[in-house]
């Protein structure tokens, strides 16, 4: 059910890792691919680049951990992929969508914890709002739960840990204002309201 919703739909019949080489099916992905020009609130995009690639918009998207997290879904099997392989596939995914592309395929993909997969589940299951009724201390602390999300689910002290070190780490990079990230360190993380599996 998970990955049937998603883009990664081609994977279940021809995965990549299977192939000789990586002949990505673009149109399929597009077609099977959540929607690619979707809106997403200012503050799901901030807190996204802040755990996972400060430079993403900057640098080359083949390079970016965003992409390789892509790559990685995509080539995920029994059968481990060669660095030159999963590489290969970062840099086809790069030429082919634009950086907010990217996001929106990334948002339909990571791993909250708990059968969490995309921001959607998460927020419904572990906030119970909508993403789009999402405010940006939700997001931080969701994104916390993408560096280790299997541990740190079911533990609020890690939760709380972990979202002030992101925003402290944020502001040292000079990624976020003193005013802004003062304003996350006093709300502190949004509450998790459920720990159960997402059940997708």
């Amino acid at each position: 059910m998970i990955r049937a919703t998603l883009f990664g739909l081609m994977c279940l019949t021809q995965p990549l890792h299977a192939q000789s080489s990586p002949g990505l099916d673009f149109e399929m992905m597009r077609a099977t691919a959540p929607d690619l020009e979707r809106w997403f609130p200012p503050g799901l995009v901030l807190a996204s680049l802040l755990a996972r690639d400060r430079a993403f918009y900057d640098l080359s998207a083949a390079s970016s951990p965003i992409t390789s997290d892509i790559a990685d879904f995509l080539v995920d099997g029994p059968t481990p992929v060669s660095d030159t392989f999963h590489n290969t596939v970062a840099e086809g995914l790069a030429e082919e969508f634009t950086p907010d592309e990217l996001l929106a395929l990334w948002f339909s993909i990571i791993d909250f914890g708990n059968d969490c997969i995309g921001i959607d589940a998460a927020m419904e299951a572990l906030i119970g709002k909508s993403t789009d009724e999402g405010t940006l201390f939700d997001f931080v602390t969701l994104m916390t739960l993408t560096v280790n999300p299997k541990e740190d689910i079911n533990h609020p002290g890690r939760i709380d840990t972990a979202y002030r070190a992101l925003v402290n780490d944020g502001f040292s990079d000079d990624f976020i204002d003193p005013a802004l990230a003062a304003a996350l360190l006093e709300r502190g993380p949004s509450r998790i309201i459920s720990s159960d599996f997402c059940g997708l």
